[in-house]
Order: C-alpha cells, then sequence, then structure tokens
C-alpha cells in the first residue's frame, strides 16, 4: 500500500472516532479512538450466533437426510430389503434463457 493510500484509510479512521492520531516531527503516531467497537461487536455477535445455529440446524437435517438414504438404500419401492447397490449421486442443473435470467 502507498503512503499516500495509507494516510487515506487512516482519514477515515479518524472521522469515525476509531483512531487518533499524533504527529511529532515525520513520525505520526496512531492511537485508537475514544468510540470503541461496542456497538459493532454485539451487532457482529447476534449475527454469528443466529448463522451458528442455521448451520447446525442445517448440519442436522443433512445429517437425517443421509441417514434415511442409507436405510432405504436396501430397500425396493414395496418395502422388501435387498442387496446394496453403489449410492447415486445428485446433480442439479439450471438451464438459463437469455441474460436476464441471470440476473
Amino acid at each position: 500500500m502507498t503512503l499516500t493510500g495509507m494516510k487515506k484509510h487512516v482519514v477515515v479512521l479518524e472521522q469515525a472516532g476509531l483512531v487518533t492520531t499524533e504527529k511529532v516531527g515525520r513520525v505520526r503516531t496512531c492511537k485508537l479512538g475514544k468510540r470503541q467497537l461496542g456497538a459493532e461487536r454485539a451487532w457482529i455477535e447476534r449475527y454469528r450466533r443466529l448463522w451458528n445455529a442455521r448451520f447446525g440446524a442445517l448440519d442436522a437435517e443433512t445429517n437425517n437426510v443421509r441417514a434415511r438414504r442409507i436405510v432405504n438404500r436396501g430397500r425396493d419401492t414395496a418395502g422388501n430389503s435387498q442387496a446394496l447397490s453403489a449410492p447415486r449421486g445428485l446433480e442439479l442443473k439450471r438451464n438459463f434463457r437469455s441474460a436476464g435470467d441471470l440476473t
């Protein structure tokens, strides 16, 4: 990063109250500002818990589907046991009819 680019970043952080700078001679020292990131930290934590719960539920459902497939793999449509065959893969396709479908 160039010095000019770094200075622009520091100015934005200063305007937000996140850092303060002090220039002594040719040296500019940055320190954490008075405004802490408490509100931002709380927002991030709230969404972290939400997404952890959602991904946990997705993991549980994925495991349930896998377990049902294993149980059902050895049965024919009448419910009779049969020799296990190799698992079949799942293939998803999406056909786009026009460039408008991409948006």
